[in-house]
């Protein structure tokens, strides 16, 4: 067995089916776990998962990288026993990480809980705590094999995970309904199935370690760096990595930490503040969460092209490229945006059960569906926001300023923060204040990215060349997506009325795309297999 390898589009082709894979599984995951133990344990569930998500981002978020770079260089000068020590140093310093991590979870698991004001979430923060351990030595494994510039077991691991939860947490959860478990140990359940998922994640990372190390034969001696000098050297790689994605999570720390005790404080009761909250993390934010992601791999697959033409000095070529990622993304972005916001209470009444909340104060019923689809509808100004900032934040990681990215995103979060303990605090906008301090914090941060773009490399992106196009077309996609919707309910169930109304939206969205044209020849070209596509294009005169 030869050792595999891929090339950096094969590797990149390989982790966005995988990345596809994961969040379309996790929706799978989330939408029938809500309607399964209803959305007061959902909030439960999604508290502890944020808090959990936090210390996994502070414990993961840069090492793994960090592990691929060095192990890619030591590989690189056919170092093979430097490469070894670099895995197993790695792996030691990752089981102390996962297991204070952990150890830290579990014990202040009742003091995290008593802090935001829901007691019994103990349970929850307690049932996922294992899972930072395994997660960790998963991630050490993951490093690994993408510095050996071998994506599959990245992404096999990352689907088997993602898999596991969704079986076992679903089984567990519907277990404990049958019980009649309290709302906290159904959530508490189904975390549990996400720890799970990890350990059967690491298994198959170590199974498939110890074979690519039997397959590649004895290791001949040669000179290797002391363990201090490699930990020395991962930690300085992994610290402005690790530092810049915590910021950027501490988005939904802050709305786990604060929404729910703010809520009571305003008069809510306690068990309609968690059913909000429950609404809005479990329904609104999971529909938000997807767009992004199909984003984020196209902007990374164009990033090399930017870095080298930098190399070469060549910088007309440099901002040829960053006009082309940006209209690329703001293309695929644009519809989904103004698609979801059209139709967000219609597409969460597609895949939620709709729940009876409360009664407001002019006797209207509250439902769990028309709350989130309206939270939904402020949040989908993020879809875009978080989209454009997943490009912005890459050119600067791709012209060496990635450091700058970390200032923007502690200026969001200081937005997020002081915007969100503001307008929770105002009775009129209750749980609504949270997407609106969301789209504030993501606005700060996009501006600040595009200032230090400016002045770091003078590139100025243009609103009217790179945005005007698919606004337009966006807004042609909203508009007759709300008329499709009017004009299917005459004589069509809701449901096929809405997916017909979908189709229907991105439909005219590509068409007018194409009329007023706003597909660039060579935007497309920078697409993977983009000569293809424009001969493709060509052939029914589209472009």
């Amino acid at each position: 067995m030869k050792e595999t390898k891929q090339t950096f589009v094969r590797g990149a082709f390989i982790l966005i089916f995988a990345n596809i894979a994961v969040k379309v599984i996790g929706a799978l995951f989330k939408i029938p776990l809500t309607n399964i133990i209803g959305v007061r344990a959902m909030s439960d569930f999604n508290q502890a998962y944020s808090y959990y998500a936090l210390f996994f981002m502070i414990s993961t978020a840069g090492l793994p990288v960090a592990i691929s770079r060095i192990i890619a260089a030591a590989n690189a000068r056919g170092n093979r026993r430097e490469v070894e020590k670099i895995y197993y140093v790695a792996m030691r310093l990752f089981l102390i990480i996962g297991f204070v991590g952990s150890l830290i979870l579990a014990i202040f698991s009742g003091v995290i809980a008593n802090a935001v004001a829901v007691p019994e979430l103990w349970q929850c923060i307690l049932a996922i705590s294992p899972t930072l351990f395994f997660i960790c030595l998963t991630s050490a494994c993951r490093g690994y094999f993408q510095g050996m510039q071998n994506m599959i077991p990245t992404a096999v691991s990352q689907t088997i995970e993602a898999s596991g939860k969704l079986v076992i947490g679903l089984a567990a959860a519907l277990w404990a309904k049958s019980r009649g478990w309290s709302d906290a140990q159904m959530a508490a359940a189904a975390l549990a199935g996400i720890t799970v998922g990890v350990i059967l994640s690491f298994t198959y990372c170590l199974v498939t370690k110890r074979s690519v190390q039997r397959a590649l034969g004895e290791i001949p001696p040669m000179k290797v760096r002391s363990s201090k000098s490699i930990t020395k050297e991962l930690i300085r790689i992994a610290i402005p990595i690790t530092v810049s994605s915590s910021i950027m999570y501490l988005t939904t720390v802050i709305d786990s930490t604060m929404v729910i005790s703010r809520l009571i404080g305003i008069g809510y009761d306690k068990e309609i503040a968690q059913k909000f909250f429950g609404s809005y993390t479990s329904m609104a934010v999971t529909l938000y969460n997807l767009p992004p992601n199909f984003v984020n791999p196209f902007a990374i697959s164009l990033i090399p092209q930017i870095s080298a033409n930098i190399a070469r000095g060549a910088v007309k070529a440099t901002k040829r490229v960053m006009d082309s990622t940006l209209r690329i993304c703001s293309t695929i972005i644009m519809p989904c945006a103004f698609g979801m916001g059209a139709l967000s209470e219609r597409i969460l009444g597609l895949l939620f059960r709709n729940e009876e909340l409360t009664v407001d104060a002019e006797g209207k019923l509250i439902g769990s569906v028309p709350l989130a689809g309206g939270l939904l509808k402020v949040l989908a100004v993020s879809i875009f926001l978080v989209s454009i900032i997943y490009v912005t934040s890459a050119m600067l990681q791709a012209t060496g300023n990635e450091r700058l990215s970390i200032i923007s995103a502690g200026a969001g979060i200081f937005t997020k923060l002081i915007s969100s303990y503001i307008l929770l605090g105002i009775p009129r906008l209750g749980i609504y204040a949270t997407p609106i301090s969301t789209d504030l914090c993501y606005g700060v941060i996009l501006i600040m990215n595009t200032f230090f773009l400016v002045k770091t490399t003078g590139y100025r992106p243009s609103v009217r060349r790179i945005f005007l196009k698919p606004l337009i077309a966006g807004v042609a996609c909203a508009a007759s997506a709300i008329f499709a919707a009017w004009l299917f309910d005459k004589f069509l169930p809701a449901k096929l009325g809405t997916i017909l109304a979908i189709l229907f939206a991105g439909a005219v969205y590509l068409a007018v795309l194409f009329i007023i044209k706003g597909v660039n020849r060579r935007d497309v070209s920078l697409l993977p297999k983009g000569e293809k596509l424009v001969a493709l294009l060509d052939r029914f005169r589209l472009i």
